[in-house]
């Protein structure tokens, strides 16, 4: 068993002798077995030379490693070398640091700590901005001192003509110059009556609008109140504005310069035309917002299903809402005089044939 350990170390120094370690393994790593970790972290050697040492000691080649980490030979051996001019972009290498050490088994997080301290990352310095220049312009300076001396002589020159007025005290007015001119009064004085006060200070007459004097307040308040409740009960007797016609829908029946009756549905409802008990002379289906225009002919009624429904203009104007089923235009206002035999007959090319409703039948 110890002859078996002490091969082991033999080969073991051979290895680091071959892969440039300045001193034997054995010298460096004195207590336990050697292992593939101990060579790849071994303390005074960089980790590419420990990487190729570790290789070696396992007895893999670059072939069975590159083939295991999908990296180039090339780039395992200047891994080894640490020459990094041979490297690509440093995340890169570290991932190749880290396959390399995943395929001989070794602690990954460990190997690229040992990468980075021993290939340290350069950051170059970064150049200015071009066009930015860090010298001043030697003019900013002397229009600063200038505007400082300036402004201190402003200062200066309102602090003088201050205190050479408070020395000299105010200037004095005209009767104070006279009252200190004049000699002095030795004898008695003799005071005058008292100057009535300035015009301008008495009040004024109180304005009054021309025309307005000859006018009783009472019976102009009394004027307004009459025409106001004048004009209250003109509006309430003044007759309702009717709405007017507004189409909502489509338009059927007679054109409108030969009708003055237009009934327009607030719903789906069924008209008839008819004159006494004869069969109806039209049937219209009207749906909600449409409307039909009555013909002016003499002695025709018109026939609705749902009166309530229904409302009927005169002349544009709303009239109100049919009550009854059956209703002579004549009593809409909607009947013209009696015309010629002939003008009985109704144009019924303005409205298309619709279907007649169930129950509404002509009566026989």
């Amino acid at each position: 068993m110890a002859q078996d350990t002490g091969s082991t170390d033999e080969s073991a120094a051979d290895a680091a002798q071959e892969s440039g370690l300045t001193a034997p393994v054995s010298a460096e790593i004195p207590d336990g077995p050697v292992t593939a970790e101990r060579l790849a972290f071994s303390p005074g050697v960089s980790l590419g030379a420990g990487l190729k040492s570790a290789r070696e000691f396992l007895g893999l080649t670059l072939e069975d490693v590159a083939a295991e980490t999908k990296v180039r030979p090339a780039y395992l051996i200047a891994i080894e070398e640490m020459a990094m001019d041979r490297l690509p972009s440093r995340p890169f290498t570290i991932g190749y640091v880290r396959a390399y050490a995943a395929a001989l088994g070794l602690d990954e997080s460990l190997a690229i700590a040992r990468f980075r301290n021993d290939a340290p990352e350069e950051r170059p310095e970064l150049p200015n901005p071009i066009g930015v220049d860090n010298d001043s312009d030697p003019r900013l300076g002397l229009m600063i001192v200038a505007g400082l001396a300036i402004l201190a002589a402003i200062v200066i020159w309102n602090v003088t003509q201050r205190a050479m007025n408070i020395r000299q005290g105010p200037p004095l007015s005209a009767v104070a110059r006279s009252a200190v001119e004049a000699p002095p009064v030795t004898g008695p004085v003799e005071l005058g009556e008292a100057l009535p006060p300035p015009v301008e200070a008495t009040l004024p007459r109180p304005y009054l609008t021309p025309g307005l004097e000859e006018v009783d307040p009472v019976a102009a308040a009394a004027a307004a109140a009459a025409a106001a409740a004048a004009a209250a009960e003109a509006l309430k007797s003044a007759p309702p504005v009717a709405r007017q016609f507004s189409a909502r829908g489509a338009i059927l029946g007679a054109p409108a310069a030969e009708s003055r009756v237009t009934f327009q549905a607030k719903g789906n409802v069924v008209l008839m035309l008819r004159r006494g008990d004869e069969p109806p002379l039209e049937i219209v289906t009207l749906k909600d917002g449409e409307a039909y225009r009555a013909p002016m002919t003499p002695g025709v009624s018109i026939d609705v299903s749902m009166p309530s429904s229904v409302d009927y203009y005169v002349d544009g104007a709303l009239r109100g809402t049919l009550t009854l089923p059956v209703t002579p235009l004549s009593q809409l206002g909607g009947a013209a005089p009696v015309r010629a035999a002939g003008a009985a007959a109704v144009t019924t090319a303005a409205a298309p044939a619709t279907p007649q409703s169930p129950g509404l039948a002509p009566k026989q």
